[in-house]
């Protein structure tokens, strides 16, 4: 989630909505629409990194977050990057990119 300046705030996940829309037995798909984002379980701040961070920081948060925003030098949100690809580098198992 991003404020009105574009910086990182807070991280919302798809599971932590979807267990919303579980655990909420008075909602149906329909009204998922009405539910605050504020009001949803799990809202957390993940610990950004800066756009010039190195793999040994990434992978540093990594070990506690399941992805690490990232951020340009006035703070404002550019990304994210997902542990999967984070260990895919280390282990040089990513899979190759079309151009």
């Amino acid at each position: 989630m991003l404020d009105e300046h574009g910086l990182c705030v807070a991280t919302i996940t798809e599971g932590d909505m979807l267990r919303k829309l579980v655990r909420g037995a008075h909602l149906s798909v329909r009204d998922i629409d009405r539910v605050r984002l504020t009001d949803v379980p799990g809202l957390r701040t993940a610990r950004a990194v800066g756009i010039e961070a190195q793999v040994e920081e990434l992978f540093n948060r990594a070990l506690d977050q399941n992805f690490v925003p990232v951020v340009d030098s006035r703070n404002v949100f550019v990304g994210i990057v997902r542990r999967r690809e984070i260990l895919g580098h280390c282990t040089g198992t990513l899979p190759a990119r079309e151009p």
